[in-house]
């Protein structure tokens, strides 16, 4: 194990916390650590150099910080497993399977590997075997089970959870002008700061098209940044939507909306024309939120959006042309691509993988998937699928009416951001972990249903006679 930098940077950030903040200050920190998703705060030689990013190490600061509180609140662990109890059974299988079943099925079917040497065609395989990368999955599935506990029981405890809000607008719009300086600060020393931050073992291409520089923030590319950047994006909106910090959560959601479209992304513009169709469907049912003063705006950007493309059309047709023909290359394009061949082929290997298996699955981290959920159905098999969409269903369950509107709030945006927010990694994510986001909206989710326990000694208020 190799600490480098960054790592110890989240050491120094998260001991501090743990010695001078609360539980609440030190999950909205490690949510904001995933802006470095790409950085390795330990490297793990013997495993084949896989390396911990800076979010998963500052989990266990925040364990560390809710063991005193579970020493007397020892219902409330069980409280939280229970809530989230379809997420941590997906989680513990997921990491279960991860070491029994590649050993069970090993060498009886070809898959490509997730760090696959010496493959030299798009559908060169190997047989199956268990290899540090089970390892690596295993364990980051159980910490992202562990993350969604965590969550609840801090948010239980968390009395004032507008901090969720403070730091849900500073990480879209980090995340925004990150991407932004990255084209703006193209070929200046801004390129190596990029480059030292991204220390882990991830694939770091810097490519352009028709000039375009891509936009990556400090990710390991543009795909990786719109998943990243799509969870906060719709969590600021639905914070918007609902009234809350408006101005802030506004401005955070339209900026990272907009660097989403520049980035010609094929990931980015999915997530975003399925949340539009999603938005759609749920505005046609006039929810409660959806007022005169909400649609309004709205209506003006998309007709503002409507004008400046039909204006780049018809007054500078050259700058359209050469645009028209880079988002092509960079997305349609791909699907006959021997990228978009291969992506395609990775992807089928979960049907593959779940029909051999006879449902069970062959195991987390045992092949390269380009898809979340055929990574689930090929890893985890039936037991994965059904305990994921229940974790999944259990966050829109009907809900107790809360006097505090806040909390109320947030849980209803952070349940959104959390299902609305895995349209990327349907379509571009490699194993059958959801991430950390996912974990973390949805027990904050769960937890904001109730109302905040209450302070131990404190006293009842008396009743009057």
């Amino acid at each position: 194990m190799i600490p480098t930098f960054i790592g110890l940077v989240t050491v120094a950030i998260g001991a501090w916390l743990l010695l001078r903040g609360t539980p609440l200050q030190l999950l909205c920190t490690m949510l904001a650590m995933g802006l470095f998703e790409s950085s390795a705060a330990v490297i793990l030689p013997a495993l084949s150099g896989s390396s911990i990013p800076p979010p998963r190490f500052a989990l266990g600061f925040l364990a560390l910080a809710l063991i005193q509180q579970l020493q007397t609140r020892s219902s409330l662990l069980r409280e939280a497993v229970g809530a989230n109890l379809a997420f941590v059974t997906f989680a513990a299988y997921g990491m279960i399977g991860a070491f029994l079943l590649p050993k069970i099925f090993a060498g009886q079917i070809n898959v490509v590997p997730m760090r696959a040497g010496g493959l030299r065609h798009l559908t060169d395989t190997l047989p199956l075997f268990f290899s540090p990368q089970n390892i690596t999955t295993g364990f980051y599935m159980a910490g992202t089970g562990l993350t969604a506990v965590l969550a609840y029981i801090t948010c239980r405890l968390s009395p004032n959870v507008s901090l969720i809000v403070k730091f849900c607008v500073g990480i879209a719009l980090a995340q925004a002008v990150t991407g932004i300086m990255g084209v703006a600060l193209s070929g200046t020393p801004w390129d190596l700061v990029v480059d030292f931050v991204r220390n882990g073992s991830y694939s770091q291409p810097r490519q352009a098209a028709e000039g375009y520089v891509p936009i990556t923030g400090f990710t390991a590319g543009t795909p990786a940044f719109s998943r990243l950047s799509i969870p906060w994006m719709i969590l600021a909106f639905e914070l918007w939507l609902r009234k809350i910090s408006p101005a802030w959560t506004g401005l955070a959601a339209l900026l990272l909306a907009a660097v989403l479209v520049l980035s010609t992304s094929s990931t980015a513009y999915i997530g975003l024309a399925s949340y539009a169709l999603l938005l759609d469907a749920r505005f046609a049912t006039l929810p409660r939120y959806l007022t005169a003063d909400r649609i309004v705006p709205l209506a003006i950007c998309v007709m503002l959006g409507f004008i400046l493309v039909l204006g780049l059309v018809v007054f500078y047709g050259p700058a359209a042309d050469a645009f028209t023909e880079m988002v092509d290359q960079m997305t349609v394009g791909k699907s006959s691509s021997d990228s978009g061949q291969q992506r395609m082929f990775w992807a089928m290997q979960g049907i593959d993988a779940f029909t051999f298996s006879m449902g069970l699955g062959i195991g987390a981290g045992s092949f390269r998937s380009s898809s979340l959920i055929m990574a689930i159905i090929g890893s985890m098999g039936v037991s994965g699928v059904v305990t994921f969409i229940a974790s999944c269903a259990v966050l829109f369950l009907p809900r107790k009416p809360l006097e505090d509107k806040t909390r109320l709030a947030i849980s209803e945006s952070t349940a959104w951001a959390a299902v609305a927010g895995l349209i990327p990694a349907m379509v571009m994510l490699g194993a059958p972990d959801p991430g950390m986001e996912f974990a973390a909206f949805a027990g904050i989710s769960l937890a904001l249903r109730r109302p905040a326990l209450e302070p131990l000694g404190a006293r009842a208020p008396k009743r009057q006679s």
